[in-house]
């Protein structure tokens, strides 16, 4: 995907991810457990910052993650996939120095987890609104990775990835494999009608984002604010979640954010 038009960089591209985040992503729960650990192999940097992720409280508990293996037994598929494309992200992308890449990795992050929770309380497909909500600031923090930085602090700078940034996600997370249903996810994430067929999964994605604003956390989205008073009631319509819950998924999702690292 080349910039030229939006930002004074024609030819910069997606950076690129490992073709293994791809094939992990898309291999079946059946899989056997040898094979899965396998994929890590060649990965070795990988392979070492999902052990040190794995070994939040969150995870571990009082017994340490050895292994990827060990991993697998203890998280299942979603939760391994999950700690890879985490790891890879904060290898790839988040790894910058800017104050600003650094406040959407924490954004992104709690976003994820956030979803984990909600999961508790509605049906949702967990692992898939994870890595929606994991990815959601690639359209965001690519731009800022190739742009001049005065030009991405001025108005228009922030204008032209306000209005890009979707579109560039969904072409990201299709250029690394992701599956379908996420690209048209983040094509579409800050766009929420009941209509709509993924309206459920938006709906997570903006109570989410709501959610980690309340918590008091510094975790603010640094270009779309907290999400209005409507917009917040509609996807908890969708999600038929009462404004009742709202005080325990608090405080549920606070406890969790504070164990994961």
């Amino acid at each position: 995907m080349s910039s030229a038009g939006l930002f004074d960089a024609p030819g910069v591209g997606i950076p690129s991810l490992p073709e293994m985040i791809g094939d992990l992503m898309a291999i079946k729960p059946d899989m056997p457990s040898r094979r899965v650990v396998r994929m890590f192999k060649n990965e070795p940097e990988l392979r070492d910052a999902v052990l040190e992720l794995a070994n939040s409280p969150y995870y571990s508990g009082r017994r340490p993650l050895e292994s990827i293996g060990r991993i697998l037994d203890r998280t299942g598929l979603p939760g391994l996939r999950s700690l890879a494309l985490r790891g890879m992200l904060e290898l790839e992308l988040f790894s910058h120095s800017d104050p600003l890449i650094e406040q959407l990795r924490q954004h992104s992050t709690a976003t994820a987890y956030i979803t984990g929770v909600l999961a508790r309380y509605t049906p949702l497909n967990a692992e898939r609104l994870f890595v929606s909500a994991l990815l959601q600031n690639i359209g965001v923090i690519i731009p800022l990775m190739n742009m001049d930085p005065q030009r991405a602090s001025e108005p228009a700078g922030w204008q032209a990835i306000r209005y890009a940034h979707e579109a560039i996600a969904r072409l990201a997370c299709e250029e690394w494999d992701m599956p379908k249903e996420v690209q048209d996810i983040l094509g579409e994430h800050h766009q929420l009608d009941a209509s709509m067929d993924n309206a459920r999964d938006i709906s997570a994605l903006f109570l989410s984002n709501y959610i980690a604003s309340t918590l008091d956390l510094g975790i603010d989205h640094p270009i779309h604010p907290e999400d209005d008073e409507d917009i917040v009631e509609l996807a908890m319509e969708v999600l038929d979640v009462e404004p009742g819950q709202l005080p325990a998924i608090q405080e549920d999702a606070h406890e969790v954010l504070s164990l994961i690292g």
